[in-house]
């Protein structure tokens, strides 16, 4: 029974709807929306660094030290372009004050294409930037230096002129050998002291790339 006093509802008459739940429903499913759509781009994010990482792991696996096939040593007209086979890597030592870090030769990898189309690719391995890390002297880094130190070339991706999927595959592409870890703005030298004695090392980055 109808409780005394309380009005009976008309017939025919419109439920009321609760302004106060369907303010607050409406920014909680707001916040429902943008969480979902936050996790969707997170989830692709990850996909594409994952799958970056394992290309860059295949073209790390893929690098190899290459027997030079031209030397400049100071001329410029040494390992003329017009030299080359188009679309066979030349691996070219440079010379002069080019070193790696701790003395091997400097080289880099030219494949000629398109003589108006050049593409400049710079290695990475790496970074020595202290005697902690160009010598390894902490234990878990069992001596071992913490970068490349002799140049070392990839061969997959956009450095695969053979593959018809390479947007870069006429281009003249010149690979740059990293090997003094010095993220290639290296100029000085340098002498530390490791478990052995003293150790020369050469960072010339700079030298290697102007």
């Amino acid at each position: 029974a109808a409780k005394a006093g309380a009005a009976a509802p008309r017939r025919g008459a419109r439920p009321r709807l609760d302004r106060t739940r369907t303010r607050a429903q409406a920014p909680a499913q707001r916040y429902a929306e943008t969480a979902k759509m936050m996790l969707l781009r997170t989830t692709l994010l990850t996909a594409f660094l994952a799958a970056a990482a394992s290309a860059a792991q295949q073209v790390r696996q893929a690098r190899r030290r290459l027997t030079a096939d031209c030397y400049l040593n100071g001329d410029p007209n040494a390992c003329r372009l017009s030299s080359f086979a188009k679309g066979v890597p030349q691996v070219i030592e440079a010379g002069g004050d080019t070193g790696c870090i701790f003395g091997d030769a400097f080289q880099f990898q030219v494949t000629r294409g398109s003589s108006k189309k050049v593409l400049v690719y710079f290695e990475e391995n790496g970074a020595c930037i202290d005697a902690v890390t160009t010598l390894g002297l902490l234990p878990e880094l069992g001596g071992a230096p913490q970068c490349t130190t002799t140049p070392t070339f990839s061969d997959g991706g956009v450095l695969d002129v053979s593959d018809n999927r390479n947007p870069f595959k006429k281009y003249t592409i010149v690979d740059v050998g990293y090997c003094s870890g010095d993220l290639y703005i290296g100029d000085k030298n340098t002498t530390y002291v490791g478990p052995g004695g003293p150790v020369d090392a050469s960072y010339r980055g700079k030298v290697r790339t102007s």
